[in-house]
């Protein structure tokens, strides 16, 4: 629908290159969130033997439904991350504020069913790097 939205203005209103971009913008505003749902599933395959997931796209309930040892020190890599970013480092941000307020972006985005969804490419970014870090076994001490 967002994909159909940006042809939309492109054939309407705006030109090629500004409807491209437009695609392009709401297309990582969906694939972001979806990346990091996939994650978190990923890092709770790690964690058990069952196949049984839950079956949705909040990111809080599933950040949850990991252990909590692997939530601090996902949540202690993605603030060394944020950290690390002039862009973003001043945010002041844990990883549960961040999925609580992206919590379902996946779904908003894909349907764009609120105008005030805020993009989040960079966090969304280094919440992925710190959930594969954690799957992947990266070990390497962080200094918050």
């Amino acid at each position: 629908m967002a994909i159909q939205h940006a042809v939309h203005l492109m054939r309407r209103e705006k030109s090629a290159d500004e409807a491209l971009n437009l695609g392009i913008q709401i297309s990582n505003n969906i694939l972001l969130p979806l990346a990091a749902e996939l994650a978190l599933k990923g890092l709770k395959q790690k964690e058990t033997t069952s196949d049984k997931f839950k079956k949705t796209h909040d990111l809080v309930r599933l950040f949850q439904d990991v252990s909590s040892e692997a939530q601090g020190r996902v949540d202690k890599r993605f603030r060394w991350y944020m950290s690390q970013d002039d862009e973003v480092k001043n945010n002041n941000v844990d990883l549960w504020q961040f999925f609580k307020k992206h919590k379902n972006d996946f779904v908003e985005w894909r349907y764009l069913e609120d105008k005030h969804l805020e993009p989040a490419y960079k966090e969304f970014q280094y919440a992925i790097c710190a959930i594969l870090d954690e799957i992947y076994g990266e070990t390497e001490e962080v200094v918050t």
